[in-house]
């Protein structure tokens, strides 16, 4: 794309992935930002993030076989694509490691690794971000992780990043049937309105 003055457009746009709904409408080239085991399936992520402790997940007594099993599978092909990951510290079982930037963080408020995502293209100084299979609807794990990804959106838009959530999503919207509070008596939910 090509600027007033003929110059390249150098806004750095970076799609945020995560496993509900919707995961699959991510473009298929650009900056592409994946979580935990996707690359297994979806191969044109470009950085992947395993935030949790490697050390635990390898650790075949301290968990369920199969979750082992599977954890061992993603690092495998993380390591065969030669993909960047974002972790905890640094470990020999991610070569391409790179640890998250934990004491550069304006707060200590995590609740989920879609958290650490946003948080880290804000420290990375993206111009947008796009969210993509971020549904988070009613389950119970989603109580206290949505306000947390909320919070760290509130806070990319205001550091001037554009923010971009794509449906299905719960992401700043109110509840169903709630509306707008004061605004909306009797009212019918729309899905289009709440778009950023």
């Amino acid at each position: 794309m090509l600027d007033k003055i003929g110059k390249k457009d150098t806004k750095r746009r970076v799609d945020i992935v995560g496993k509900g709904t919707g995961q699959w409408n991510v473009p298929k080239e650009g900056e592409i930002w994946g979580l935990n085991d996707m690359c297994l399936k979806m191969k044109n992520l470009t950085l992947t993030f395993q935030i949790h402790d490697v050390d635990k997940m390898l650790n075949r007594t301290g968990q369920e076989k199969r979750f082992v099993l599977a954890f061992e599978s993603s690092v495998k092909e993380i390591n065969r694509l030669n993909m960047p990951v974002i972790i905890q510290k640094k470990h020999k079982a991610f070569p391409n490691g790179i640890v998250f930037p934990m004491n550069e963080m304006p707060f200590y408020y995590f609740t989920s690794t879609v958290a650490f995502m946003i948080a880290y293209a804000i420290y990375e100084k993206v111009d947008s971000i796009d969210l993509y299979g971020v549904t988070l609807f009613t389950e119970e794990e989603y109580t206290f992780e949505r306000p947390c990804i909320e919070f760290w959106l509130g806070y990319a838009m205001g550091q001037g990043i554009e923010v971009t959530i794509h449906k299905p999503s719960n992401l700043l919207s109110s509840a169903p049937n709630y509306g707008i509070y004061a605004y909306d008596w009797g009212y019918t939910y729309d899905k289009g309105r709440n778009k950023i």
